[in-house]
């Protein structure tokens, strides 16, 4: 079946993922837990390199895994479905973004055991993997697309869902628990687009999101179903709080005390916590168990700085 990293079958208009190992076709059972927090360096010249941190996450915490390169250049956002898999988005520069897939359990000597070559050069931001365990990814000319599987070997799928409406340099991506996926807009004014569930080829947006002009890279959903948005304009992390996710709702909070004036990527944990990739100070900030602590002043509790380069990726995985 790997051939197949996710497969998706319907079954009383469910959507029921099965994932296999990386050599056979026994699933993966039981699944992973995901205890490591996951960076990578945006560089292309040397290869970037991919790491791995024990959680929870310190000051001090060294890399338990670093992973260099091995098929990957200029790496903007990683993600893991729910097998384990790692999926690592890459703009070469000189031609079509392409998507790396890493079997479990990352070693340094992994290599890709899948290569999704994308239709479009530049550039994305945004790797991420949906409920039903399928890859999306988004376009900086404005649009965000879903790539039907099996992920193995080299392969350049035609999207199955391609989304446009109101977007606008599209960056992030997060999905509620009711499979409602939110974009968010880098592009100016900056603002965070709703596409209600079922999510379908071309569909018109149920909700614009008002962020004050702040404009958004990263995304993330809490387990109470809180969206935090980093700002790519100040450095701030905005909360919009379940019920207040309506179109021209407004943040519930605006935290103006993180240290940065440059967040991309976001990642929350099984506990809760928040971590911020801040590449303006080349740091990874941690925020406590943001679904009951959160606030205007939230101050990271922990600020890593990787071993090398200025991240912009965040993720969990196992």
């Amino acid at each position: 079946m790997r051939a197949s990293v996710a497969a998706v079958i319907a079954v009383a208009g469910a959507a029921l993922t099965f994932g296999c190992n990386s050599g056979t076709t026994t699933p993966i059972n039981p699944l992973p837990a995901f205890t490591h927090f996951y960076t990578a360096s945006n560089a292309a010249t040397p290869a970037p390199q991919i790491w791995q941190f024990a959680l929870p996450l310190t000051n001090t915490s060294p890399a338990s895994v670093t992973m260099p390169g091995n098929g990957a250049t200029d790496v903007k956002s990683i993600a893991f479905d729910r097998f384990g898999d790692l999926f690592a988005v890459n703009n070469p520069g000189g031609g079509n973004v392409y998507i790396t897939v890493y079997a479990p359990f990352v070693t340094a000597a992994s290599t890709p055991i899948a290569t999704i070559t994308t239709g479009f050069t530049c550039c994305a931001y945004v790797v991420a993997v949906d409920p039903g365990g399928l890859l999306w990814t988004c376009s900086t000319i404005g649009a965000c697309y879903q790539y039907p599987g099996p992920y193995s070997g080299s392969v350049s799928p035609t999207p199955s869902i391609t989304l446009s409406d109101q977007l606008n340099r599209p960056e992030g991506l997060a999905w509620n628990a009711a499979g409602d996926l939110f974009i968010a807009n880098e592009g100016s004014p900056g603002n965070i687009v709703r596409f209600n569930h079922p999510v379908t080829n071309g569909e018109t947006h149920s909700a614009v999101l008002n962020t004050g002009g702040e404009q958004i890279i990263g995304l993330a959903m809490d387990g109470a179903g809180n969206l935090y948005a980093g700002s790519h304009t100040n450095g701030l992390i905005l909360r919009f709080n379940a019920s207040n996710q309506s179109n021209a709702a407004t943040p519930d909070f605006i935290d103006t005390a993180t240290g940065s004036t440059n967040i991309y990527s976001l990642a929350i944990d099984a506990a809760g916590n928040l971590y911020a990739a801040d590449p303006a100070n080349c740091k990874i900030l941690v925020f406590p168990t943001v679904a009951t602590s959160f606030s205007n002043s939230l101050a990271p509790t922990a600020v890593l700085t990787p071993p090398s380069d200025c991240p912009e990726a965040a993720t969990i995985g196992p």
